[in-house]
C-alpha cells in the first residue's frame, strides 16, 4: 500500500548506531521522484528544517503514476546507474552517509529475468531433479526405507532446485532501499540473501538499520550509511 500524501515522514527502520544518528545535513541525499511533483515538493520540505543543502536532493525520472514497484530493468536504468554517475562526477557528496527516498519513488524491485543462454542447462537441470524425485519416491515406498539414502536424496533435490532458482530469476525481488545500500557495488549475487559486506572509503555500503530484507545488514562502525524512506 501506497503512503498517503499526507505522511510527512515514514522511516522504514530507525538506525540503531551512534554513525548513523550523528547525521550532518551534507551527510544525507535525498532521492525524489521529478515526474510526481508531491515527490520533490516533499523532498525540498524535509530538507528545510534540517538544513540539508539544496543540492542534495536528487530527482529522477520514474513516472507520473504512483507505483509501488519497479521492473528490475527500470531500477537499473532509472535509479543505480543515475546515482552512481552523480557520485563518480560530484566530489561535493563524497561525505554521504544516509539516503532517504521520497513518496513517490517506488519501494519493491521485482525479480530479474532467467539467466541468459541458461535454457540448455536449465533442461538438464529439471532433467536430473525429475530423476531424483522419481528415485526418492521408490526409496519412500519400499518396505524398510534407508534413512541415509533418503535424506541424500531431499538433500540434492534441495541442491537442483536452488540452483533452478538461481537461473529463473526466483527470490530475487528486494526492498529498494535495500537495492540502494549496495548501489555502488558494481556486481553482487541477486538470489536470495547475501552476507554482509564490509564498507570501506572506496565502496561504501549503506545499509537499512535493523532491516531483515535481503541484501540489507544492521549498521556497525562499518557501514557508512542508512537508507531511509520519507
Amino acid at each position: 500500500m501506497m503512503l498517503s500524501p499526507r505522511a510527512v515522514c515514514l522511516l522504514l527502520a530507525l538506525a540503531c548506531s551512534a554513525p548513523a544518528l550523528a547525521l550532518e545535513p551534507n551527510e544525507i541525499l535525498v532521492i525524489a521522484n521529478v515526474d510526481y511533483p508531491a515527490s520533490t515538493r516533499l523532498g525540498r520540505y524535509y530538507c528545510t528544517p534540517r538544513g540539508i543543502p539544496s543540492g542534495n536532493v536528487v530527482t529522477k525520472s520514474l513516472g507520473p503514476a504512483l507505483r509501488d514497484t519497479t521492473s528490475r530493468t527500470d531500477y537499473e536504468k532509472r535509479l543505480t546507474r543515475p546515482i552512481r554517475r552523480i557520485f563518480a562526477t560530484r566530489p561535493d557528496l563524497e561525505n554521504i552517509k544516509c539516503l532517504v527516498t521520497t513518496y513517490g519513488v517506488p519501494f519493491r524491485v521485482g525479480r530479474r529475468r532467467p539467466l541468459p543462454q541458461s535454457e540448455g542447462r536449465l533442461k538438464e537441470l529439471k532433467a536430473l531433479l525429475g530423476r531424483e524425485q522419481d528415485a526418492l519416491k521408490e526409496e519412500e515406498a519400499r518396505e524398510q526405507p534407508n534413512a541415509i539414502e533418503l535424506q541424500r536424496r531431499k538433500h540434492r533435490i534441495s541442491e537442483l532446485e536452488l540452483d533452478i532458482d538461481r537461473i529463473t530469476g526466483k527470490e530475487t525481488e528486494a526492498s529498494v532501499d535495500s537495492e540502494l545500500s549496495l548501489v555502488l557495488w558494481r556486481a553482487y549475487e541477486l538470489h536470495r540473501w547475501r552476507p554482509r559486506r564490509r564498507a570501506s572509503r572506496a565502496r561504501p555500503a549503506w545499509t537499512r538499520a535493523g532491516s531483515t530484507t535481503r541484501r540489507t545488514c544492521t549498521p556497525t562502525t562499518t557501514s557508512r550509511c542508512a537508507t531511509w524512506r520519507c
